[in-house]
């Protein structure tokens, strides 16, 4: 699976939303210092904004996160700003952004559009700060940018068409006294968000209507905190269901005073957003029957296969992350792509159905109604989303067959339907992934073939296929899933990846009347073996074995190819004007030798002396 990803995540927030009525914005001069300074190239990841120039009046800024880094990173939703003040002191920028720990992936190769909220419109410089996760380590990232007002020159610099769809109009004289959206002190809850769950929670009296028909959701209340804390003017800006919204706005209105708003001082107006979310996975409610009471726990219920036309898999594809898995399995994740040139839109909702093939009926199966409220933007420069579906084998036992996970996608506003299909293979499917190995084998030994060459032991253990490498990197993993297996239940090296090596000595192709070049200075794509020769021209004897190593220029590091062949314990000794000719193996099935530069690595020394690298570099193109 091939994931570029835009995953556009509406986590939970407090919601900043535009008002016609704003003032010029003021920060407050104790913002505390904030000297951080990130990385924004290294490893193969970086980070950059959009355009290096924005205007005052934008409500977002994009940055663009690349990651050549090797293997998949992860980040979440939370990031951060400081500015420069007017003596050049860096400050943080007071921000009123809550987020869930939400994760996104974002695949090697691959780049994300990162929109982030701006939290102040003054002119000057800024720096936008994302904190990355690379294998087991963070990085935090930084992009610098800068805010103008003056947007004509904005134009004049950047005169793309996108600004102007992220640009403000011009804003109205206030009328009235203002209702402000972000201020230096925003209105505070009692002992904090903590607390305003807290009291949300307590006060939530689930209706009975809603249970039974397996109805939640996250319904946001927007509300006024006035100059005084009290709470006006609530209404509903997110609907999930007519009894959850008033129940929702119920609770708001109980709400008690507020610690208000203030900006420079003054206690304001302010404009504040509040999610209530319904969920039916905590809660356990006795339903009266007739005389009686019973204790009913609300569970997962199937939910219909989703109506509407086949999205057409060229221009949006879905499908499972292996073809295979064991009766086991209690997780599944979907790959969602979009091929075309137009947006699509989807939810977290899904349908999961089996074949019943004595019934040659596909049958509905439990799903859980306790959706994120997240939604997915799957654009053309960013077109890949992926979602982990579980199976509820509490509710529904596993069989062996053929699944399928139906979503609903909009293009525009026409609703879209695709599938995804798997196998949940029974007790004995283990041996019949492990045929299908032995066979391809069989077929491949002898033949140029990365995968077969690759292999080294191989065999069962339980519903796990087990396998010794020779390489498990993630280019020989995926040449395995395409040629031979897509299954879910496959270990290799005892999940041991194979280390990336990277040459940290200075090497040298002329020094000290020692040479080393090879016979050409370029190959095709595929070659084996690459002639190299070393002369000595020194007075001095040369001493070398037979050992050399490849190694690959990957950015600005050297990384050592793989499948290096074993070395014999034999000294050379050559005297002046002595040549010493051997051939280099590529191991190109191993390797995916793409174009690039690479360079034949060798250790040399005179007699008694330090050694020191030699190195003769080519190119394959």
């Amino acid at each position: 699976m091939k994931m570029n990803i835009l995953l556009c995540i509406l986590t939970f927030c407090t919601f900043v939303v535009s008002c016609t009525n704003k003032p010029k914005q003021e920060e407050a001069p104790q913002a505390p210092i904030n000297n951080t300074v990130g990385i924004n190239d290294t490893l193969g990841l970086s980070l950059h904004p959009e355009f290096p120039v924005y205007s005052t009046k934008q409500k977002q800024v994009t940055f663009v996160l690349h990651n050549n880094s090797g293997t998949d990173i992860g980040f979440g939703g939370y990031y951060s700003y400081t500015y420069e003040d007017e003596k050049g002191i860096w400050r943080d920028v007071p921000m009123q952004l809550v987020v869930f720990d939400e994760e996104i992936i974002l695949w090697q190769g691959n780049k994300y559009y990162y929109n982030a909220e701006l939290f102040r419109h003054t002119p000057g410089r800024y720096r936008f700060f994302l904190t990355v996760r690379r294998y087991s380590k963070e990085y935090t990232l930084m992009a610098e940018f800068q805010l103008q007002n003056n947007v004509v020159e904005l134009f004049k610099r950047h005169p793309y068409n996108q600004l102007n769809d992220n640009l403000l109009p011009p804003e109205e004289e206030a009328v009235y006294p203002p209702i402000y959206n972000v201020i230096d002190q925003m209105p505070e809850f009692p002992g904090g968000m903590d607390k305003l769950l807290q009291f949300i929670n307590d006060n939530m009296k689930y209706p009975t209507k809603a249970q039974t028909e397996g109805i939640q959701g996250r319904v946001a209340v927007q509300f006024i905190v006035d100059e005084n804390g009290y709470i006006i003017e609530p209404n509903i800006v997110k609907s999930v269901e007519p009894s959850l919204d008033k129940e929702a706005l119920r609770i708001i209105k109980t709400l008690p005073q507020w610690k208000p708003g203030t900006l420079k001082g003054k206690a304001v107006k302010v404009k504040y957003t509040v999610p209530v979310t319904f969920r039916l996975d905590k809660i356990k409610e006795e339903i009266p029957q007739t005389s009686q009471s019973t204790t009913q726990i609300l569970r997962p219920v199937p939910s219909n296969i989703p109506t509407g036309k086949k999205v057409n898999p060229d221009s949006l594809s879905m499908k499972t992350e292996y073809a295979y898995y064991p009766l086991s399995t209690t997780k599944v994740k979907i790959l969602v792509t979009n091929h075309s040139r137009q947006k699509y839109t989807c939810g977290n909702e899904y349908s999961l159905t089996f074949y019943n093939s004595s019934k040659r009926q596909w049958e509905t199966l439990p799903t859980n109604l306790a959706f994120e409220d997240i939604g997915w933007v799957l654009l053309p420069q960013y077109p890949s989303h992926q979602q982990t579906i579980k199976l509820y084998t509490s509710e529904v036992t596993n069989r062996s067959g053929k699944y399928r996970i139906y979503k609903t996608f909009y293009r525009d506003t026409k609703k879209e339907v695709a599938y995804a299909e798997f196998e949940i293979l029974p007790e004995d499917g283990a041996e019949r992934m492990l045929k299908i190995v032995d066979e391809y084998l069989d077929k491949y030994r002898n033949k140029e073939d990365a995968v077969s060459q690759n292999f080294s032991t191989w065999g069962l253990r339980g519903d796990t296929l087990d396998m010794t490498w020779s390489v498990n990197s993630p280019y020989m993993r995926r040449l395995f899933k395409e040629r031979v297996l897509s299954y879910s239940a496959t270990v290799v090296n005892n999940g041991k990846e194979t280390t990336i090596k990277t040459l940290d000595k200075m090497t040298y192709t002329d020094t000290l009347n020692v040479t080393m070049k090879t016979e050409k200075p370029v190959y095709p794509v595929g070659t084996k073996l690459v002639k190299v020769t070393l002369t000595n021209n020194n007075e001095n004897e040369l001493s070398i074995g037979t050992d050399y190593y490849i190694v690959r220029k990957e950015k600005d590091r050297w990384v050592f190819l793989h499948g290096n062949p074993i070395w014999h314990l034999v000294e050379i000794r050559m005297q002046q004007n002595d040549s010493y000719t051997f051939h280099a193996a590529l191991y190109p099935l191993l390797n995916n030798n793409l174009p690039g530069t690479y360079r034949v690595i060798k250790h040399v020394d005179f007699i008694n002396s330090p050694s020191w690298t030699m190195a003769a570099e080519f190119r394959i193109e």
